[in-house]
Parts: C-alpha cells; sequence; structure tokens
C-alpha cells in the first residue's frame, strides 16, 4: 500500500493517532465500503510522515468512525468505533501490539 496514492485517489480514511505517539494514523476500509455491510480495515501507522506498519482489523467494520474516549471507565485516546444497535457498537483500541476489541452498549458512548 502506498499512502500518497491512497490519498491522492480519494480513498476514504479516519485519521487519528490510533498508536498515541504524536503522529497521525490513517485507517481505509477496503473496496465496497458504503456502511451497508461489513468490510476489512487496515490501519496505516506513521511515523514522521512515513508509513511504518500497516495493520488489520480483528472484525469487519460497517461504519467506520473516529473514536476518542470521554468515558471515564476507558482509558484515554483514540480508537474506532463500529457503531450498532443495542450491544452491537465495537470499540476497537491499540495497545501498542494489536487491537483490543470490545461490545459496548450503543446508548453508553
Amino acid at each position: 500500500m502506498d499512502l500518497d496514492a491512497l490519498q491522492e485517489n480519494g480513498w476514504p480514511c479516519v485519521p487519528g493517532d490510533f498508536d498515541q505517539d504524536g503522529e497521525q494514523d490513517y485507517a481505509f476500509p477496503g473496496e465496497g465500503y458504503s456502511c451497508n455491510g461489513p468490510v476489512p480495515v487496515r490501519v496505516l501507522f506513521t511515523r514522521g510522515g512515513h508509513l511504518r506498519e500497516v495493520q488489520t482489523l480483528p472484525r469487519k467494520l460497517s461504519c467506520l468512525q473516529r473514536y476518542v474516549s470521554s468515558d471515564a471507565s476507558l482509558p484515554p485516546g483514540q480508537g474506532l468505533v463500529d457503531w450498532g444497535e443495542g450491544n452491537a457498537t465495537w470499540l476497537y483500541r491499540f495497545d501498542g501490539k494489536g487491537w483490543l476489541a470490545t461490545s459496548h452498549l450503543s446508548e453508553a458512548h
């Protein structure tokens, strides 16, 4: 994957500092993304404006959005969220090694 080529071609992405290192990272949904069905999501971690690492989330996501923790029961920082109904909202946080996926009640966030 070429980060510059993806951005230049207008591929949808969600920017955020997902590994909490002070550098902008980018989450890109796979082909066919439309919020109507789940697709694989890859996160491009950067350092100094250059690609450092690519990781794939453990689950496919339907509607990709950045999540910034405002809940005192969760660690501070940013992650990705796939909003759902009932207990179907999934929060993805990077712990420095991999992605932690937890489900939450939609009303709580």
